[in-house]
């Protein structure tokens, strides 16, 4: 239930934004800019500048200066004019929803001379400055020219954007605190902070990136990521896409393509279908609709096979070590292996995806609705270890998800100058992993009968044999065991209100509320008929015992949202114990969180001539949806053996106010100034602050040293300041330089407490109390298309130094510790890459180019586009080198001979590239290309073993009892060293960049 004084706030702040409209707000999206004289660079006066298509319509003042209030959503056209110069049409102006459009235009007088030379007008560069705040923007025409093709490799590419083992960190910050919306929808999830959603790369617009924001956004800290897609056109329009690296690999010959050596297919295929137009019948009614298919066979590694000749082994297998008797049966195993390199064997994945929208533009309403859906399928595959290699094709652990978006935008413009929008969405996550053949059947997961690898009911068959490195090899075709499900989604809305007053003062206003549900649900599924089956024995007597005790002690089920069977629940269940002989009714405390954002602000943006000053404040109100720990040194068991009520404490939501304030002013007719300062808050992961309450606790009293979330954590912190430069070069080029300083407090860190617990001297928790800071300075360099060049160009140079680099990063050091205090340690970040940047060069040909042959202009609208990227290495520590500490025998604790994070990885080097031509066949206009990922094959080092800071040894065969073993295997001591070199490194898969990829692509539109 949600408490009063939540519902107080959030009815409070809903009427606040109803009742004042009249008073204040600005404009959420416009578009605005100059007007110059192309050849004196004069300001221009009493330009004439509207928006096609509407009856929205302005001039330029005394500076230059124009403004178009609350424009419809979507790809927009300018139509400028003044007499005496040329009229202009600036197509492609993007629209998107709570961010102004910065649109400068030059005009040129009308000449009589009929041959006069063209001017090149450039285009826009990728970073623009929005109302005092800097904004990345990537329209789709620059991405789609680039060897990179989804979101998530977009954003990498932009300035101070480190991309660590698949999450992203923006200026230093955590991969959780960022936000993430498409569309408008919020589609961060909760649990861990990461993308939830799935964007065909076809159907996007426009991608914005933000690392300093004005009060409108809110709920994240680092940067703010958000992408529009496309609308309908008011003529009908398809396009296709195919790109594929599987149809010209020849299996016979490892997949090779086109037979070229260590050239591999990795079964690469990406299908894309868009379509969009008016609606018949409807006026001003427009459709857009975009379906993506994707398959991938492998991994791109650099899997160097397997081979072993016929290898006949003795041995033994035994029944499961957890039983309370002991059998053995002499049997052989033959070792076998001919697996080429290139693919992973086993594994694959495939996904669909559609998305969509339909806009109406009735004037003086505009209503936008819109979604996706998304559904995938992978298996796991081999991780590329020889006995891995042996086992998990058989019977990998399959992977299924889905996730879907549904939005609805309705704006209103009352008059000219105030203007409404509301919006409504939703979204859903569900993602669910288990045996690959019985899936959530966790009677048929444990029986023998349909499980050849089971040996009694839930008891594994488990092959001890004498391999050249004494492991235990499990059988083939034993089933996964465990079945688990996470259900994650919400419902928001928001409403934003605007007023101008005059051409010099915008005021805005608003709010959003979001409502989140979430769920999950985790089974061990292999003991699960073996405790059905000692239930059934007992069953009306005394000893009887409960699904509950079943489900804790076979399956250790952890439950939210979700009864022990794994129902959906939308309130807590009541179960039955067995207390003294009597079935006793108690309280799961299973029912779904429901935690909740809600905010208000208050945005005014002041033009003091060529000033801007746009400035704010925002109220932001996080409920957890979970109740509190009285005291975590206290907790105690009631006379039925759970947990008592007394422990908890209704939950208290947290508020916050976040000044905010940026301003720029030119400091000369080509360069402007910029500053900005303010303050964030965000709530932690949810994975942090909560997990299933009984197995929480069971797991708490039984010991265990596990690192336990914290449902009394607060929200994070950020105080940020940013200042930069940008100059304009005339109209072929830009630089700019920016420099921010951040401090972050309250960040959630490993923890240690002593208790009054019985038998629990101390926990390790999740706690508040680490911070970071983060410095430094990006150089920008943009080459707007000249002659068919054009250039993009960034470097960040940063420093970031904190507690810790996730809530759980000291989590082996608070194991090691023989007293109840964990030290702070101040070291640099594991993201902390010092030096990151990028070089792109795009260059490309005109209808008629080059000499003419056989009638044919053979090199006419060729593109080739050079991406390098280039960047310094992570840190590590290193750790212990010895007997012990062998990362294929495994260690209990790392040991440190160093200060954390003084080591670092050496540079990694990438250059992709993409090279195609452009032609008609009658109406049809279509692309051919060559996209080829690490095109120099270089091979950067990605990870390394952190006893000797590299990726190919860990230093355990150089020491006596590794010298020792691999001279006295009965297989030889080169035998034995390559088991163990193949073990460690999974054959090859381990610690290096990508390999080579070749890719051909087709596209087609009309």
């Amino acid at each position: 239930m949600i408490s009063k004084k939540v519902r107080k706030v959030v009815a409070v702040s809903f009427f606040l934004s109803l009742l004042l409209p009249t008073v204040i707000l600005a404009s959420t999206e416009m578009i605005r800019g100059t007007v110059r004289d192309g050849e004196t660079g004069q300001l221009l006066k009493g330009v004439r500048v509207k928006i096609k298509g509407t009856k929205l319509v302005c001039r330029t003042d005394e500076q230059g200066k124009y403004v178009l209030i609350n424009p419809p959503w979507g790809e927009q056209t300018l139509l400028v004019s003044l007499k005496g110069y040329k009229k202009r049409k600036i197509k492609k102006v993007v629209v998107f929803p709570d961010q102004t459009t910065t649109i400068d235009i030059t005009l040129f007088r009308i000449k009589k001379r009929p041959h006069r030379r063209k001017t090149i007008v450039p285009a826009k560069p990728w970073g623009e400055n929005h109302n005092g705040y800097q904004i990345w923007s990537l329209k789709w025409d620059n991405i789609e020219k680039l060897p990179v093709r989804e979101l998530s490799e977009v954003v990498t590419l932009l300035p101070g954007v480190v991309r660590k083992d698949g999450d992203f960190h923006i200026l230093g910050g955590r991969s959780d605190e960022n936000g993430w919306s498409v569309d408008g929808v919020y589609v961060r999830l909760p649990m861990n902070g990461k993308l939830g959603i799935n964007v065909i790369p076809n159907s996007i617009n426009k991608v914005l990136f933000s690392t300093f924001s004005d009060v409108s956004s809110g709920f994240e800290m680092s940067g703010n990521i958000a992408a529009l897609t496309r609308t309908g056109r008011s003529q009908y329009h398809l396009t296709g896409e195919l790109i594929s690296d599987d149809f010209w690999a020849v299996k016979s010959k490892n997949y090779e393509i086109l037979g070229i050596k260590d050239l591999y297919s990795y079964g690469y295929d990406d299908y894309v279908l868009t379509f969009s137009g008016p609606v018949p019948l409807v006026k001003d009614l427009k459709f857009y609709i975009a379906a993506r298919r994707l398959y991938r066979a492998s991994p791109a590694t650099r899997f160097e096979g397997w081979k072993q000749d016929s290898l006949k082994v003795e041995g033994w297998w035994g029944l499961d070590y957890e039983t309370q008797w002991w059998s053995v049966v002499k049997d052989s195993l033959n070792l076998y292996a001919d697996i080429p390199p290139g693919r992973l064997p086993g594994g694959g994945e495939v996904s669909n995806t559609i998305r969509g929208n339909l806009t109406w533009n009735r004037k003086p309403f505009n209503l936008r609705i819109g979604g996706s859906y998304f559904w995938g399928r992978s298996q796991q595959g081999s991780n590329g270890a020889p006995l891995d290699l042996y086992v998990t094709p058989v019977r990998g652990r399959r992977y299924r998800s889905k996730n879907y978006s549904c939005y609805i935008n309705f704006g209103h413009r009352v008059t000219p100058t105030f203007h409404y929008n509301l919006r409504l969405n939703t979204f859903y996550s569900d993602s669910r992993d288990g045996d690959p053949i019985w899936w959530d059947d966790i009677r048929k997961l444990g029986d023998p009968v349909f499980n050849s690898a089971l040996v009694d009911t839930g008891v594994v068959k488990r092959f001890y044999y004498y391999v050249p490195l004494y492991e235990k090899v499990q059988c083939p075709g034993v089933p996964v065991a465990s079945f688990n499900k996470l259900d994650q989604s919400y419902w928001g809305v928001r409403l934003d209100i605007s007023k101008q007053f005059g051409k010099n003062l915008d005021l805005s206003m608003g709010g959003d509320f979001n409502y989140y549900t979430l769920r999950h649900y985790s089974i061990q599924t292999l003991k699960m008929l073996q405790g059905f089956s000692n239930a059934e024995k007992v069953k009306g007597t005394p000893q009887e015992i409960s699904d509950y005790w079943i489900y804790r002690r076979y399956g250790s089920v952890q439950n939210y949202g979700y009864d022990i069977y794994g129902n959906k629940i939308n309130k807590s269940r009541t179960y039955f114990s067995n207390i003294d002989g009597s079935l006793v009714p108690f309280d799961g405390h299973d029912g779904p969180p429901h935690p909740i954002n809600a905010s208000f602000y208050v945005q005014g943006i002041a033009k003091f001539n060529s000033m801007i000053v746009n400035g704010g404040i925002r109220f932001d109100l996080f409920d957890t949806g979970i109740e509190q720990l009285r005291d975590w040194r206290e907790i105690k068991r009631d006379s039925t053996g759970f947990v008592s009520e007394e422990n908890f404490v209704n939950r208290s939501p947290y508020t916050f106010i976040s000044p905010r304030l940026g301003i720029s002013f030119p400091l000369t007719d080509h360069s402007v100034f910029h500053v900005q300062i303010g303050k964030y808050v965000h709530m932690p992961k949810f994975n942090d602050l909560f997990e299933s309450r009984q197995y929480f606790l069971d797991r708490l009293f039984a010991g265990y040293k596990d690192q336990f979330p914290n449902p009394n954590l607060k929200p994070e912190e950020l105080t940020q300041y940013e200042i930069g430069w940008v100059y304009n070069f005339g109209k072929f080029s830009s630089f700019s330089v920016t420099a921010f300083s951040r401090t972050y407090s309250s960040l959630t860190r490993t923890g240690i407490l002593e208790t009054n617990i019985p038998g629990v001297s101390s926990v390790i928790l999740t706690e508040n109390g680490g911070w970071s800071t983060v410095k430094g300075l990006s150089l920008e360099l943009y080459l707007y298309r000249t002659n068919g060049f054009a250039l993009a160009a960034n470097y960040t140079l940063s420093r970031a130094n904190g507690t810790g680099s996730a809530s759980d990063s000291h989590f082996e050091d608070a194991l090691s510790q023989t007293e109840n205090f964990l030290p702070v340690l101040v070291a640099p970040l594991d993201f902390d890459e010092r030096h990151k940047g990028m070089i792109d060069l795009d260059i490309s040909t005109k209808p008629k180019s080059g000499p003419r042959i056989f009638g044919k202009y053979l090199f006419a609208n060729l593109g080739l586009n050079l991406l390098f990227t280039f960047h310094s290495g992570a840190h590590f520590t290193r750790i212990k080198n010895g007997d012990g500490f062998s990362e294929v025998f495994g260690y209990y604790v790392a040991q440190p001979i160093e200060t954390p994070n003084s080591s670092t990885l050496p540079w990694f080097y990438q250059v992709d590239t993409k090279f195609g031509k452009s032609f008609y066949i009658g109406t049809i206009n279509f692309n051919l290309y060559v996209w080829v990922i690490n095109l120099l094959n270089t091979k950067s080092v990605t990870a390394v073993f952190r006893q000797t800071g590299r990726p190919d040894t860990d230093g355990w065969l150089e020491t006596e009892i590794g010298k020792s073993r691999a001279e006295e295997s009965r297989y030889g001591k080169e035998e034995y060293i390559r088991w163990y070199r193949a073990l460690l490194t999974n054959c090859g898969t381990f610690g290096w960049q990508v390999p080579r990829q070749v890719r051909f692509g087709i596209k087609f539109e009309f």
